[in-house]
């Protein structure tokens, strides 16, 4: 279903797959920001219903280059996850939100922050960079996904965009987010892919 390996920033800035989501010097003010994040890339073969939204999302409509991945974290070593009213039962994940085309990726991390959750970041930190090449019959759709850690002004979220369609929030111990990954690989077959793609980040941020 997904193959997940290390790799690092060269192979990203000389992809023909993945450059064209980055913008000019990106990776270097980046990495001049935020030394030490870790790139991964994973490789998700699609059927074609899922195949057929994700090129829609990226290529036709062009509405989003990459995501920004939330790890919220309180003082008391939790993070933040939340769930929306059309996903299946107990589907809990760390919130995310797409970045524009021509959109900057601490621009996105500001906005979408504050779009679900009502936080601004008092500090915040990239932990990761993950490559997600997604697959049907040959043809390789990229998307990348920032994932930053970020420290909340806040205790309580309060959703600030309705569209968002959060229905609830959830506090976990950090240590439980392998538990939260277990979870989501096991979603219904309707939901099997998706829940393998946000599995990963889960699977992830214990070691970042």
């Amino acid at each position: 279903m997904d193959l997940l390996k290390k790799t690092n920033i060269s192979a990203v800035e000389n992809s023909e797959l993945f450059s064209p989501l980055l913008l000019d010097g990106e990776l270097e003010d980046l990495n001049d920001k935020f030394r030490g994040f870790v790139v991964y890339k994973s490789t998700i073969e699609l059927d074609e219903k899922h195949f057929a939204y994700w090129h829609e999302l990226t290529t036709k409509r062009r509405d989003r280059r990459g995501e920004v991945a939330l790890v919220i974290e309180n003082e008391k070593n939790q993070v933040l996850l939340h769930t929306k009213d059309h996903y299946p039962a107990r589907a809990f994940r760390i919130p995310t939100g797409g970045i524009n085309f021509y959109e900057k990726v601490i621009d996105a991390l500001h906005r979408e922050t504050f779009e679900e959750t009502g936080f601004r970041p008092v500090s915040y930190k990239l932990l990761a960079l993950l490559l997600y090449e997604f697959e049907y019959l040959g043809q390789k759709i990229p998307f990348i996904s920032f994932i930053f850690h970020v420290v909340p002004d806040g205790v309580t979220p309060q959703v600030q965009d309705e569209n968002e369609k959060i229905s609830e929030f959830r506090w976990i111990d950090r240590r439980e987010l392998g538990k939260i990954a277990q979870q989501l690989r096991n979603l219904p077959d309707a939901w099997k892919e998706w829940g393998v793609m946000r599995a990963i980040p889960h699977e992830l941020v214990p070691d970042l």
